[in-house]
C-alpha cells in the first residue's frame, strides 16, 4: 500500500498537505489573482486525490473524503446525491446507496472559477471516482460473494464429507455384510458338500435341479447322470407310484418327515431311504418345487432284515430243537434274596416234557404250579441269574428211565435259561465204551503177556539162530576152503565156480542172520547215549564204505551234533549210504549228504544219480527181506532198509524216498533236534 489516510491527511508523492491548509492557499491565490483556476492546478490536485483514493478500499471511506477534498479545494463548489431527484443528506452515504445511486451525482457552485478544462477534468474525476467506487463496489461485492460461496462450499463440502463418510461407512458395512454373506456361503456349501446325509431340490415336475455330493457314494451314479432326472427314474414302478402321491400333496403346501421309501442304486440293488420334505415358493408365492434331505438306512434294513431271519431261524430251531429249553425270570424278596421265578418261554419238547401247554405255564410262577419245588432248587436259579456263574449236571430220570444233561446259564442279568439235552444212548454208548475198554484192556494185557513172551522166544530163537545156524555155517566155510586149497587141482573150472559160490551163499546167509540179530535188538536193546559229531561220523563211515573213484561224494560243510546211540546213527549213514554206491550205475557217479534245520527236528537227505525207484516199490522196499533185484546180481540181504526204518522210527523220525525210475533217488529221513 503506498500510503495510509488518518482522518482527512493525504500522502502523496512524499508531501503532506492538509486539507485546510490547501483551501486557504487556493483561495487567497484566487482573490490575489483573481484569475480562473487553470486546469494544470486542477489536474495536479485531482492526481493526487485520485492517488489517495485509489488507495482506499471502503466505498463510503472514498466517497467522503472525495467530498471533503471537493470542499476544501474549490470553495463554492458543492456536490449532491440525488436519489429519484430528491437530494440525498449526510457526506457517509450507505455502500449500497453509493453502489446504486452514484450516477446521479450532481456537481454544483461556481463552476465559472473553473476552466473548461477543469470542469472536464472534475467531470472525469468524477467518472474515475465513480469506476473507482463501482469496482470497488464489485469487488466487494464479489468478495462477499466469494465469502458466501466459499462458505456455501465449505457448508456442502463439509456434508459431502459427512456424506462420503455415512457412504464408506455404509460400504464397509456392505462389504463387511458380502463377507459375511461369503462366508455363510462357504460355510453352507461345506456343510452341503461335506454332509453325508442327501441333500437335493426338485421342481414341479419331480426333477432334480440341485444334488449334493453325497448322492455319488450312495447312489453310485455321478451328480451330472442325475441332474434333471426325475426321482421316479431312480425307483422301481411300485414305489415311483407311491411317491408320486406324496410328492404331489408336498406341492399343495404339505410337508413330509421320516418319509421311507426305495430307491435303485445303479447296479440295480435296492436303497432304502428316509426322506425329509417341504415345499419351495418364491417370492410371489408361487410354490415352484420341494427341497430336503435324506439319509440311507439301508444298512439298518438290511440289519434288521437279518436280525428277522435270524429270529426266524432260531425260533425255528428253538422249535424243533431235540433239547427241552425254558427261559426263566428270577424274583427276589425286599432283601433281594431270590424266592421263586417266572417261566417266560418254553419249546414244545419242555412243554411235553412238562405236560402242560404254554398258555397254562408261560408268566406263572414255579411256586404257584409246582408248590413243593425246593428251596435248594430256587437257590441254585438265582444264583446264576444273579451272579451269571453256569451250572452243568447230569441226572436220572427214573419215571422216564433217561439220563438228561442240565445246563443253566445267565442270558441277562436277572434270568437264566434251562437247557435239558437227553443223552441216555450216549450213557449207553459211553457204557458200552467202558465196557469194550476193560475187555480190550484185558485183552491188550493179555496180548502184551503173549507178546512179551513171544519176544523172549524170538530173543532166544534169535540167539539160538546166531549159535545154532552160524556154527554150521562156519564148518562148510572151513570145509569148503580146505577143499578148493588142498584140491584145487582136482577141480575143473566148473568146479571151482561151484566152490566160490557155495562161498558166497555160506557168507550171505551169514549176513542174513547177523542182520536179522540186529533188526530184533532194536528198541530192546539201547546202546550208550552220547553227543554224537555227525561230521565226524559220516567221514567214518565212508573211510569204512571206501566208494569206487567213478562216484564224487558231497556232504554239507556243517552237519549237526545229535544225542543217541552211536552204533545206531552209524548204521543208518552206512545202509544209506552204502545202498546208494552200491546201486549207482552211472560212470560218473554223485552222491549229496545234505541237512537241514526242521525246527524240532533235522532233516537229512541222501540223494544219488543212480537208477531210481519205481513209485510202486517206495514203500516195500521198507519192509524186512524185500529187495528189488536178484540177489545174484546185487548181494543184499533185504534187511538194511528195515533196519534203518526201525531205527529212525525208535527215535521219533520218520523216512521216505523220494525217486523217479531212471532220474536217482533221494532217502529223507528226520531225527530229533535235541537243541530246541
Amino acid at each position: 500500500m503506498v500510503g495510509a489516510v488518518c482522518a482527512s491527511i493525504f500522502i502523496a508523492k512524499g508531501l503532506i498537505l492538509r486539507p485546510a491548509l490547501v483551501s486557504q492557499k487556493n483561495r487567497g491565490r484566487r482573490e490575489k489573482a483573481g484569475i480562473q483556476m487553470s486546469a494544470d492546478h486542477v489536474e495536479h490536485d485531482i492526481f493526487l486525490l485520485m492517488l489517495n483514493l485509489a488507495q482506499l478500499k471502503e466505498p463510503e471511506r472514498i466517497y467522503a473524503m472525495f467530498l471533503e477534498a471537493l470542499h476544501s479545494f474549490w470553495d463554492g463548489i458543492t456536490l449532491r446525491l440525488l436519489k429519484d431527484g430528491e437530494p440525498v443528506v449526510g457526506e457517509r452515504l450507505a455502500i449500497s446507496t453509493v453502489h446504486y445511486h452514484f450516477g446521479d451525482l450532481v456537481i454544483e457552485g461556481e463552476l465559472t472559477l473553473l476552466t473548461p478544462d477543469a470542469r472536464a477534468l472534475i467531470r472525469n474525476a468524477v467518472g474515475m471516482l465513480a469506476i473507482i467506487l463501482e469496482n470497488r463496489t464489485q469487488a466487494r461485492l464479489l468478495a462477499e460473494e466469494n465469502t458466501y460461496l466459499e462458505t456455501l462450499v465449505q457448508e456442502r463440502t463439509a456434508d459431502l464429507v459427512q456424506a462420503n463418510r455415512a457412504l464408506a461407512l455404509e460400504i464397509e458395512e456392505h462389504k463387511r455384510a458380502e463377507e459375511a454373506l461369503r462366508k455363510s456361503q462357504a460355510v453352507y456349501h461345506d456343510l452341503v458338500e461335506t454332509s453325508q446325509d442327501l441333500i437335493w431340490q426338485c421342481d414341479t415336475e419331480g426333477r432334480y435341479i440341485f444334488l449334493n455330493q453325497a448322492w455319488e457314494s450312495v447312489f453310485g451314479y455321478r451328480i451330472e447322470e442325475m441332474l434333471g432326472r426325475k426321482f421316479s427314474d431312480f425307483q422301481t414302478p411300485e414305489a415311483a407310484a407311491r411317491d408320486q402321491q406324496e410328492f404331489a400333496r408336498i406341492l399343495q403346501g404339505g410337508s413330509v418327515k421320516g418319509y421311507e421309501t426305495v430307491h435303485l442304486h445303479k447296479d440295480g440293488q435296492p436303497i432304502y431311504l428316509v426322506f425329509n420334505a417341504k415345499f419351495v415358493r418364491y417370492r410371489d408365492g408361487q410354490i415352484v418345487g420341494t427341497r430336503g434331505t435324506a439319509y440311507d438306512i439301508t444298512d439298518r434294513k438290511q440289519a434288521e432284515e437279518a436280525l428277522r431271519e435270524s429270529e426266524a431261524r432260531f425260533r425255528d430251531l428253538f422249535e424243533n430243537m431235540n433239547d427241552a429249553f425254558a427261559l426263566h425270570k428270577i424274583i427276589c424278596d425286599e432283601h433281594g434274596q431270590p424266592v421263586d421265578y417266572e417261566f417266560l418261554d418254553a419249546n414244545p419238547i419242555f412243554l411235553r416234557r412238562l405236560g402242560m401247554r404254554a398258555e397254562d405255564l408261560i408268566h406263572k410262577r414255579a411256586l404257584e404250579l409246582f408248590p413243593h419245588t425246593e428251596c435248594a432248587r430256587i437257590d441254585m436259579f438265582g444264583k446264576v441269574a444273579l451272579t451269571g456263574e453256569p451250572v452243568q449236571f447230569t441226572n436220572y430220570a427214573v419215571e422216564l428211565e433217561k439220563y438228561f444233561e442240565t445246563r443253566i446259564y445267565c442270558p441277562r442279568p436277572g434270568y437264566f435259561a434251562e437247557l435239558f439235552t437227553d443223552i441216555t444212548e450216549q450213557k449207553r454208548a459211553e457204557e458200552k465204551v467202558r465196557a469194550l475198554n476193560a475187555e480190550l484192556e484185558q485183552r491188550v494185557h493179555e496180548r502184551t503177556k503173549e507178546l512179551e513172551t513171544a519176544n523172549n522166544e524170538l530173543q532166544q530163537f534169535a540167539y539160538i539162530v546166531s549159535h545154532d545156524l552160524k556154527a554150521p555155517l562156519r564148518g562148510i566155510s572151513q570145509l569148503t576152503n580146505w577143499l578148493v586149497n588142498d584140491y584145487a587141482g582136482a577141480f575143473d573150472e566148473e568146479g571151482r565156480e561151484m566152490a566160490a559160490l557155495l562161498l558166497g551163499r555160506v557168507k550171505r546167509m551169514g549176513n542174513l542172520i547177523d542182520g536179522i540179530l540186529q533188526y530184533s535188538r532194536i528198541g530192546r536193546v539201547v546202546g550208550q547215549v552220547e553227543q554224537i559229531d555227525l561230521n565226524q561220523l559220516v567221514s567214518d563211515v565212508l573211510d569204512w564204505l571206501s566208494p569206487p573213484s567213478n562216484i564224487q561224494i558231497e556232504v554239507s560243510p556243517e552237519l549237526p551234533s545229535i544225542v543217541g546211540d552211536k552204533t545206531r546213527i552209524q548204521q543208518i549213514f552206512a545202509n544209506l549210504l552204502g545202498n546208494a554206491i552200491k546201486f549207482i550205475d552211472n560212470p560218473h557217479g554223485k552222491i549229496l549228504v545234505h541237512c537241514e534245520d526242521a525246527g524240532e527236528a533235522w532233516r537229512f537227505s541222501i540223494s544219488d544219480n543212480g537208477p531210481g525207484i519205481d513209485a510202486k516199490y517206495h514203500d516195500k522196499i521198507f519192509q524186512i527181506f524185500q529187495t528189488l533185484h536178484s540177489r545174484d546180481d546185487v548181494e543184499s540181504t533185504g534187511v538194511g532198509l528195515a533196519i534203518v526204518k526201525k531205527i529212525v522210527e525208535f527215535y521219533g523220525g520218520k523216512i521216505w524216498v523220494d525217486s523217479t525210475l531212471g532220474k536217482g533217488s533221494t532217502f529223507v529221513f528226520t531225527l530229533p533236534n535235541t537243541s530246541q
